[in-house]
């Protein structure tokens, strides 16, 4: 059981910093996209909608990191460092297990999506609404912040199968262990 428990105490940890590297991602996602903001002509269109579609994504992302955040609230609350948790704690933890899981799931869909649509942008006529931009200027893509948050994406997945999965063993463990002391007694 003290073996089991260490994973637990690893994995609350490992939780723990995960929760918190998704939501400083969630936070930090339209960085690097500043500068396709304010583009209203036709010509433009193209980037307008993209930036919406952005957007979207991460005020939707930004929702999911969100509940993450409070999921770290309730791993205190339910006292996961220190004890084996109830039903009801596992009930919780597996509920925000299985969001974060979603979570990941709807990044990677949104991401490819919004992959195939940034490839597609003609990027040529910015020059029409920003004076920084000169004609001719060639917008280099930026890919990085996607493949960061397919990383991510895939952490996360591990750590909430992991961390929800080294609850419930410790669960059953724990009441197989006090059903058999019980029976002794």
């Amino acid at each position: 059981m003290e073996k089991g428990f260490k994973f637990q105490k690893v994995g609350f940890v490992v939780y723990l910093l995960v929760m918190i590297i998704v939501a400083i991602y969630s936070v930090c996602f339209m960085t690097n996209y500043y500068d396709l903001y304010g583009y209203l002509t036709k010509a433009n269109a193209g980037i307008k909608d993209f930036y919406t579609h952005l957007q979207a994504f991460n005020r939707i992302f930004f929702w999911f990191a969100l509940a993450g955040v409070i999921s770290i609230i309730f791993m205190f609350a339910l006292e996961l460092r220190k004890k084996v948790c109830d039903k009801i704690a596992l009930g919780i933890m597996s509920a925000f297990g299985a969001l974060n899981i979603g979570t990941a799931v709807y990044g990677f869909i949104s991401f490819s999506k919004l992959m195939s649509e940034y490839k597609t942008v003609d990027f040529t006529k910015r020059y029409l609404e920003n004076p920084k931009v000169l004609e001719g200027d060639v917008y280099v893509l930026k890919f990085a912040t996607f493949y960061i948050g397919f990383a991510v994406f895939a952490v996360l997945i591990l750590v909430a199968i992991g961390f929800i999965a080294t609850l419930w063993i410790n669960h059953i463990i724990y009441k197989r262990n006090e059903v058999v002391a019980h029976e002794e007694a």
